[in-house]
Order: C-alpha cells, then structure tokens, then sequence
C-alpha cells in the first residue's frame, strides 16, 4: 500500500513537472511590462539629472561611468531587452522605441517608408502599427530560443507573441545582435536587426 501511494505521488510530481514545462516551452514566458517601464523611467531620470551632474567634473565622470557600466549589463541580458521593447510599444515611447534598432536598419525603413519622415513623423506610426493603434495588452516570448544573460554568441532570436485587446496575436521572431561599443566586446550590448517594415508586415498578415 505504502508503494503505491508513494508511486502515485512521484507519478503526479511528473505530470506537473512535465505540464509546467510544456507550457513554458510551448506558450513562453510573459513579459514583464512594469519592469520594462521602469527600466525606461531610470534611463530617463537620468538623462534629466546630467546637467546636475556636469556642475562637479570630477564627480559627473564618475558617475556617468558607474552608470554607462550598469546599462551595459542591464542590455547585455536578454530578457531586459524585450521587456524594454515591449514597453516602448505599450507606452509608445518613441525614444525608447528608435534606441533598441541597429541604426542603419532603421534609417533605411523610414526613408523606404516615406520621402520625408521626420516631417511625417514615422516613428509613432511605426510603434502604431506594431500595437495596433494601442490595442496591444501584453506579450510573452519564447524561452527555448533565448540565451538568457549574454555569451560569446555575437547574435540571438527572440520568439516574440504580441497580444491585442480583440484577442489576436502575432508572433514574430526578434533578431538581436551584440554591438555598439569600439573599446571593447564587453561593452557591447544588443540591438535588433530587424526591418521594422518586415515586422509590420507580419503582424498586419497575422491580425487579419
């Protein structure tokens, strides 16, 4: 009897082990929009408070130094990126939005998109037809193709599902690459390679 009972126990540790799994490696993980937000308040914040900073030199280079090592960290870690991006989406952040893109990329989808983008302000139409004129409500990504915290690998893919108000959902896979810095390696941080146009296009296929 005693057996049994201890069989059936293990048995169901297994299936809840095996389901929790399955759901993580099928439906992703959520994105932590709050903690997206906040990451983009703290950048922000600190952008407000250089001048303060700039009255005491010797006190502003060490500053903007401890500062510019940990935004290195936070954006060599994958998950901070997504839940940044995902935020800028949400918050239609235009800054946060155009600052996560390979900058060669970008200024070629805009001026593809229009003869006089900044006149016509491209980049909230952008984020507008990647949330749908604001109906995204949350989004989860795809652990199973992530990294997690930053290797040697130069370049990572991101199964990203966005979730709409009307209940539809698209799913496209970010494309990050490790760049930005000509001191080191290890200040390079990740930036998507993606054509913002190639993604619109398949949120609009997948939202019909």
């Amino acid at each position: 009897m005693r057996k049994i009972i201890i069989g059936s126990l293990v048995y169901g540790v297994l299936i809840i082990a095996g389901f929790v799994a399955y759901k993580l490696l099928y439906d992703g993980k959520d994105v932590n929009i709050d903690e997206g937000n906040a990451l983009i308040s703290k950048i922000e914040n600190s952008s407000s408070t250089e001048d303060d900073f700039s009255q005491e030199q010797e006190h502003s280079h060490e500053h903007e130094y401890g500062y510019e090592q940990e935004m290195v960290t936070t954006f060599q870690n994958i998950e901070n990126n997504v839940e940044f991006f995902v935020a800028s989406l949400k918050e239609e952040n235009q800054q946060a939005f155009t600052d996560m893109f390979v900058p060669e990329q970008y200024s070629k989808d805009m001026w593809e998109y229009s003869d006089d983008p900044f006149i016509e302000n491209v980049n909230i139409k952008f984020i507008h037809a990647l949330n749908r004129n604001g109906t995204l409500v949350s989004a989860r990504y795809d652990t199973s193709t992530m990294d997690g915290y930053k290797t040697t690998r130069e370049d990572s893919a991101v199964s990203l599902t966005l979730v709409y108000s009307d209940e539809k959902e698209a799913t496209i896979k970010l494309k990050l690459v490790l760049m930005g810095s000509e001191h080191s390696n290890k200040d390079n941080i990740y930036y998507i390679e993606n054509s913002v146009l190639d993604m619109i296009k398949e949120i609009k296929e997948q939202t019909k």
